[in-house]
């Protein structure tokens, strides 16, 4: 196969050559010229007039290669441009398909040729050859890559305006607006942007393609290579022949090795592949035509020569190759491959599928003509063996493995009744419809032309056949024609509904195409014999109504208008699966019609198998009168009978067509293959009928059904949501594989199964275990027209509004109720209502269930989504009502922790009416009010309160330091003095520095700055806190030997700036202090004591949410604090360092003044509050000095100690909402042992100056902080 010449596809002789020439004259190479002229930048600047003699004959001069064929003539170059010039001065209109002098000139100069007639096997482009139609090709290509376009492509065509994608270049294939396709380009509902094809993968399978043509950009074609082994000895045909046998025969030997790439080659392939191809997907871009799915991803694979070879009939082309090819289309993961490439047997009996001459023996021909196909058949192969595999077992296998769409032609004979056998092989496999497709021709004027479909009519469908198409050298033809041409219309139209709908599966999607198709019916003008007289190769068809396929023209012509809006019939049962997530709408009305009717004609085909085998021989009527005619009045070629034939048929009629054994075992294979097909066609899974369309809805997803629908099989919701807003006539049953449930956290119910919905009209209604019944799309009616059922485990889910509406199940016949919950849920999950919604929606009674027929039994119960709504069902003989009212859970009792209970609480006592009441009052499952209660507590305004009180400390340790200093402490004393000069034997090596004048008076200050983090606990949000401040003073000896002792007392003054930030706000404060302090030094004892006042300015921010309401609080208030404090110390003296432990207490009262917060509803109010907290210290310092120098002591000193707190260790705040009481809230605890550490150096610089520099750490289970403090002392 891979060494064979060009040779043309069965479906496109004699036109092929005839079209090749006239556009290889007319169309790329004159208007990319043209183009270059127009668009080089270079030639502008040279010429005012592009379209110059001279500027032509310049382009021409640099495309034109110097080693030209010998019949190509590069002197004729400048006849060339002058002819052309001279065209172009006439008219500017480039358009290939009335341009046509343009390439007459340019051929006939280079060739001196003048006209073309056919050509021929030798001259298959008129009078030159393969080698010099190429080359002037080239030309062509070189130049358009050498220069760009003029501009870029602007796409015209608008998302809702159909008629805005109707083009010049959409106008050169008829088939599109035959076929409606304008309407799919424009589509923009159910979240699409237009249907293209765009993410759909179709395979080619034909004699390869020209990967090059401007037509496939963009990265959306890709060539499948076919690799393996021959299975069988293959034919040699002559290089440079068309279609010729090798005399004497040559083979290919079985165990040879291929690897044929999907690239066209000019020496084995024909151009039918290239112009199939764009027919399919060429690029929309505004020059030549473009392809059905212009947006989809091509994959081509090569059959490795010609496209009509079977000179030896079924068993000529290798099964290997074409398992190969159709495998590597679908591990590339196409969902239809497209087979227009011939099929047609040389064996003029295997190629006779049924004559219209002899109707009565249209199934005895076809299945006569199929023996070579099936398995174990007697007919011999090339070298006279039997039984082996064929390319349609290929092409069959390969569909049912990867579950894609083989479309294949039909054939273009004269006066046939049937397709060729490779679109009619579901005929003796029933497994393969829904995979396959038979596509007949549709030209331009309303015919269907070519073959019928006739018993393949369930998988047929007309092709539009005569538009303009792709072809090899960047060329086009303007009559792509026969069903080649038929086949990737169809394979295009069956891409754009696989994008439409995503989640359908192949055959569900190609069930879309055919039974929205157009049906046609045989025009009544059409007379004699049965009305369906074919006029030539034509039928005339008009519009018919029945939606039953014909003999004809099959499902009719595609109508991308209507299955843009799903299926228009259900042609057995069909069940999507949409993902979640998905919803999607179907408007058509969809009925049965199609499937009801095929169970007659099932019958009759049934029938006539029989008879055959009972009689025992094949219907051979007009056998006779064909061999003496002498030529097959059945043929798309010139129809003599071959010597072969000859002999075949004086057999067939000497024998009468009696069967033989391999006959009657094929028929008995195909009656008991139709026995088993019939059994179950059509059939509903509910309810075991047959020849019915039924529904199965599956998936998570939500599907809308809107049209009148009249399926007569049954309605089988398993999955998701099926809405129906327009009617059915079928009964439907809601089913699930396992019982509802209600989320605890969300309230809402979740099931298994599926749920109907919608404010449409259904048939009888079936509520099993995990389904779910939910009328209307949000309060709406839902109507059954006959019985309705509510099993065990079944819900009724019920949306209710602030109007006083709810959902309602109006049954025409009677209820029966065995058990199943009552869902109540706001409409549309509103929340939440408005006052007078909320009044509305109490105390009020709701219809929600109707039964003409009556209501018996009862449900199980009735659970609202709402937290503190309930719910209680009466019963009439007629109805059933719903009533909502308040129930007995509190607020308070959906809070976690004591702030959100005491939140619960304040809120519930609003009372009704309040915005802040009614909007907890209708919370759902879903509301998280735990949260929201946390958010509305305020609790930053108590959390401060305790942050200031223990940052009291800040003052109180400075002042405790600065005794300590004064009188020389050698343990943290802050430099005023060489705090070791006195050690025992002068062990600290300072000696010889002066004590400290303990009688001085001194002017302080001490900077310190702290970080904290601390832990939340389950009432109250952590924070993190930084301060920044300094406190000074000034001091001296007042008491000289009081008690023995010296006395000295200060006074102090202070600023500090505190910020927290919590999860639920954050606050600062500006503080100001002022003091007194004394203290004094009896033997190794320290006492020292102090009071001080602050006045802090406080701002407060906080976000507030409570379900839909989000809103920001601040506030600005003042406090008060005071504190008294005292320490008493001891030092011990040793060897190495000072130990001094320690003892100290404080008491510190913090009053908050009252304070209102600017915001909205949520704002809070507050008359004030107290916090009253004592610490005791208990620890132990160390010191150690280093002489730096003579005049220069550098001490080093740590502390280690334990605080316990105690008294209002939980701060707390009275807060309350405008209108409502008081209620208290805890801020974070402080923590009641803590750890404190210290490390830090002091040095005195000079005799009366000293500095030091500290961190101070505490450290408890929750909380740690970290400060660093900095001290000057001056005496003077």
């Amino acid at each position: 196969m891979n060494t064979q010449f060009i040779q043309n596809s069965a479906s496109q002789r004699p036109h092929h050559l005839a079209r090749l020439r006239k556009h290889l004259l007319t169309s790329v190479v004159p208007a990319l010229l043209l183009t270059a002229a127009m668009a080089n930048p270079a030639t502008a600047q040279q010429a005012a007039d592009p379209y110059s003699s001279a500027n032509i004959l310049q382009l021409l001069q640099q495309v034109t290669p110097d080693d030209l064929p010998k019949g190509l003539k590069k002197s004729g170059l400048k006849a060339a441009a002058d002819e052309i010039a001279g065209i172009l001065a006439k008219s500017k209109d480039l358009r290939f398909d009335q341009q046509w002098p343009l390439g007459r000139a340019l051929l006939s100069k280079l060739t001196g040729y003048r006209e073309s007639s056919l050509g021929n096997q030798q001259y298959p482009f008129g009078h030159i050859t393969q080698d010099e139609a190429l080359a002037i090709t080239a030309i062509a290509n070189k130049l358009r890559n050498l220069l760009p376009a003029l501009q870029a492509y602007q796409e015209p065509g608008r998302l809702g305006d159909p008629a805005s994608w109707i083009t010049p270049e959409f106008k050169e294939n008829f088939g599109l607006a035959a076929t409606n396709t304008q309407y799919a380009y424009a589509y923009n509902k159910n979240g699409f942007n237009g249907i293209t094809g765009k993410g759909v993968k179709v395979g080619v399978l034909d004699s390869g393609i020209l990967s090059t043509h401007r037509e496939f950009p963009n990265g959306r074609l890709h060539l499948v290579d076919v690799k393996g082994v021959y299975g069988t000895d293959q034919p040699k045909y002559v290089e440079g022949k068309d279609d010729t046998l090798a005399n004497p025969l040559e083979f290919i030997k079985a165990g040879t090795a291929f690897d044929i790439s999907g690239e066209f080659n000019p020496r084995i392939n024909a151009p039918h592949g290239t112009e199939m191809t764009g027919t399919i997907g060429a690029a929309r871009d505004g020059e030549g035509m473009h392809g059905v799915a212009y947006d989809a991803d091509l994959y081509v694979a090569n059959t490795g020569g010609t496209d009509d070879n079977r000179h030896f009939g079924s068993n000529d082309l290798d099964y290997n190759y074409f398992k190969a090819a159709y495998e590597g289309l679908g591990d590339a993961g196409v969902r239809v491959v497209n087979n227009s490439w011939g099929q047609d047997s040389r064996i003029g009996l295997e190629a006779t599928t049924g004559d219209a001459t002899y109707p009565e023996a249209s199934i005895s021909n076809l299945t006569y003509a199929y023996r070579g196909f099936a398995k174990g058949s007697a007919l011999p192969d090339i070298n006279g063996k039997t039984g082996s595999k064929t390319w349609l077992d290929a092409a069959a296998e390969s569909a049912l493995k990867y579950h894609y769409i083989q479309v294949f032609s039909a054939d273009n004979q004269d006066g046939a009744l049937n397709p060729d056998l490779g679109a009619s092989k579901p005929f003796f496999n029933p497994e393969l419809e829904g995979l396959w497709v038979a596509a007949t021709g549709y030209d331009e004027t309303g015919a269907q032309v070519y073959n019928p479909c006739g018993v393949a009519k369930w998988w047929c469908i007309m092709g539009p056949s005569g538009m303009t198409s792709t072809m090899p050298g960047g060329m086009y033809t303007d009559n792509s024609n026969g069903t080649s041409a038929s086949s990737p219309n169809i394979s295009g139209d069956v891409a754009l509904v696989m994008q439409r709908f995503p989640y359908l599966t192949s055959e569900q999607a190609l069930s879309v195409l055919f039974t929205t198709a157009q049906n046609k019916v045989v025009a009544p003008e059409q007379t004699g014999g049965n009305g369906e007289k074919t006029q030539g190769l034509l039928t005339q068809v008009i519009d018919g109504t029945s939606g039953v396929p014909t003999d004809i023209g099959g499902w009719g012509l595609p109508d991308m208008k209507k299955a843009m809006d799903g299926p228009g019939q259900f042609f057995g049962h069909f069940a999507p699966a949409l993902p979640g997530g998905t919803s999607d709408t179907w408007s058509n009305d969809i009925s049965d019609a199609a499937i009801i009717a095929r169970q007659a004609d099932d019958k009759q085909v049934v029938a006539k198998l029989h008879k055959i085998l009972s009689d025992g021989h094949w219907e051979i009527s007009g056998m006779a009168d064909i061999l003496a005619l002498g030529r097959w009045p059945v043929a798309n070629y010139g129809g003599a009978l071959t010597p072969d034939d000859e002999k075949d048929l004086q057999a067939l009629v000497d024998s009468k067509g009696a069967l033989s054994d391999d006959d009657k075992a094929l028929l008995n294979k195909l009656i008991a293959t139709w026995d088993n097909a019939v059994a179950t066609r059509g059939l509903d899974p509910l309810t075991g009928k047959t020849y019915v369309g039924s529904l199965e809805k599956l998936g998570d997803g939500q599907l809308i059904l809107e049209g009148k629908n009249t399926y007569t099989g049954s309605t089988w919701v398993r999955g998701g949501t099926l809405s129906v807003n327009g009617s059915l006539t079928s009964d439907v049953t809601v089913d699930g594989s396992g019982i509802g449930v209600v989320d605890p956290q969300t309230g809402i119910a979740t099931t298994t199964g599926g749920i109907l919905g919608g404010n449409g009209f259904v048939g009888g209604l079936m509520v099993h275990a995990g389904g779910m019944v939910a009328p209307g799309n949000s309060v709406g009616v839902l109507t059954a027209n006959g019985d309705a059922s509510f099993d065990p485990g079944s819900w009724f889910a019920v949306e209710v509004n602030g109007n006083g509406g709810a959902d309602k199940l109006a049954v025409g016949g009677k209820t029966t109720l065995l058990g199943g919950i009552v869902t109540v849920s706001p409409e549309n999950g509103k929340v939440p209502l408005t006052p007078a919604e909320t009044l509305a929606l109490l105390n009020k009674s709701y219809t929600i269930l109707t039964s003409a027929g009556g209501v018996s039994g009862a449900f199980d119960s009735v659970l609202p989504a709402y937290l503190f709504i309930g719910g209680a069902l009466a019963y009439d003989p007629n109805d059933v009502m719903l009533t909502l009212s308040r129930n007995g859970v509190a607020f308070a009792d959906v809070g976690e922790t004591k702030n959100q209970k005491s939140v619960g609480n304040a809120l519930e006592a609003l009372g009704l009416g309040n915005t802040l009441y009614d909007t907890v009052a209708t919370a759902t499952y879903a509301a998280n009010l735990p949260a929201d209660f946390d958010s509305l507590s305020g609790e930053i305004h108590a959390s401060l309160q305790g942050v200031l009180a223990e940052d009291s400390r800040f003052v109180r340790d400075a002042a405790s330091n600065r005794i300590r200093a004064a009188f020389g402490d050698g343990t943290g004393a802050k430099a005023s003095a060489p705090v070791l000069a006195y050690g025992p034997d002068g062990a600290d090596k300072a000696g010889t520095l002066a004590a400290a004048d303990t009688k001085t008076t001194a002017i302080w200050a001490e900077g310190y700055g702290s970080w904290s983090q601390r832990d939340g606990t389950s009432n109250a949000s952590g924070l993190s806190r930084n301060v920044g401040g300094f406190v000074t003073g000034l001091d001296g000896i007042i008491a000289d030997g009081l008690f023995h002792s010296d006395w000295r007392f200060g006074l102090l003054a202070g600023y500090g700036n505190t910020s927290i930030h919590t999860d639920r706000g954050h606050g600062s404060a500006d503080s100001y202090q002022v003091g007194v302090y004394g203290g004094t030094k009896l033997d190794a004892m320290t006492l020292s004591l102090g009071a001080s006042l602050a006045h802090h300015a406080i701002d407060t921010s906080r976000r507030a949410h409570l379900l839909t309401i989000d809103e920001g609080d601040d506030a600005a208030y003042t406090a008060k604090s005071v504190q008294v404090f005292g320490e008493a110390s001891y030092r011990i003296d040793t060897p190495y360092a000072a130990l001094e432990p320690f003892a100290g207490a404080a008491y510190v009262h913090l009053k908050t003044d009252g304070f209102a917060e600017t915001g909205g509803l949520t704002a809070l109010s507050s008359t004030g509050d107290t916090t009253d907290l004592t610490t005791t210290t208990l620890g132990l310092r160390a010191s150690h000095g280093f002489a730096i120098s003579d005049a220069t002591l550098l001490t080093a000193h740590g502390m280690a100690g334990w605080r316990h707190a105690f008294g209002d260790t939980t701060p707390t705040a009275n807060l309350a909402f405008a209108g409502g009481s008081a209620f208290s809230i805890d801020g974070l605890p402080i923590a009641q042992d803590t750890a404190l550490v210290e490390a830090g150096f002091d040095v005195n610089i000079g005799k009366a100056t000293s500095l030091g520099i500290s961190y101070n750490g505490q450290f408890s289970s929750n909380a740690h902080d970290n400060a660093v403090k900095a001290d000057l002392t001056v005496r003077f």
